[in-house]
């Protein structure tokens, strides 16, 4: 389906909201303590293992769907904001859960090695923020 520029326009802004939303996701350690380990929470989004699928193969971040340099192309990401999150990216990327159970949650949450991809996520925001000038994205 192809989409005219009306609509490549609004599914670029998503896309970018999407992207935020996740990347804060990622740098909030506070809220997956308590999303994943609340026993009442109805959606299967909170925990590790859907992190993953929501970054790499919605947003189409993976290697096989292009990954940036796709995004870049489409304009949907500008190089500066690309260097902004790369650390993040590369962490997460290699970044591999205990005992490669990408379904427990409390393995990760308290593993050094994902503190690190938090700590990561974090100053991607911070590297973002003053590279943003929708008011809805710097939200």
């Amino acid at each position: 389906m192809r989409m005219d520029a009306d609509e490549m326009t609004a599914f670029r802004h998503r896309w970018r909201l999407n992207w935020l939303c996740q990347i804060h996701n990622f740098a909030d350690y506070e809220q997956q303590r308590e999303r994943w380990f609340d026993p009442n929470e109805p959606s299967p989004y909170w925990c590790f293992g859907e992190f993953i699928c929501c970054y790499f193969d919605e947003l189409a971040l993976n290697d096989c769907d292009g990954g940036y340099a796709r995004m870049l192309g489409l304009g949907f990401l500008t190089e500066a904001e690309i260097a902004a999150v790369a650390e993040f990216h590369r962490l997460f990327d290699q970044y591999d859960s205990p005992g490669n159970d990408d379904f427990d949650d409390e393995a990760v949450f308290n593993d050094p090695a994902w503190r690190e991809v938090v700590a990561a996520a974090q100053r991607a925001q911070e590297k973002l923020l003053p590279l943003l000038d929708d008011p809805e994205e710097r939200k």
